[in-house]
């Protein structure tokens, strides 16, 4: 499982973090082929997209193939007052917990 951690989750990082799992899960010619079945996932503390963006990277194929998207907190990076939420915290905890029972 890799695991990437951001503090926020912007339009740049967006792109970024699509392109890092097509690097990681896709397969590419004339290489070995050896990461597909590695868990991808995301960990950042908020979401900086529009409400249309942010709607299309959970509920369309626009994350490729990231396997999870964890959003720990609401509102903006300046919004400090703002503290985790902690159904995201378990959310994340659950699914790292399911993915190491599997792999046992």
């Amino acid at each position: 499982m890799i695991i990437e951690c951001k503090e926020y989750i912007d339009m740049i990082r967006m792109k970024e973090l699509i392109g890092e799992s097509r690097i990681i899960k896709d397969k590419i010619s004339n290489s070995t082929y050896l990461l597909d079945d590695i868990k991808f996932c995301v960990f950042a503390e908020v979401l900086e997209l529009t409400d249309g963006w942010a709607y299309l990277l959970k509920n369309s194929d626009l994350k490729h193939k990231i396997d999870g998207i964890f959003i720990i907190r609401d509102g903006k990076r300046k919004d400090k007052g703002n503290k985790p939420v902690k159904e995201n915290l378990e959310k994340f905890k659950n699914y790292i917990e399911n993915f190491l029972l599997k792999i046992k």
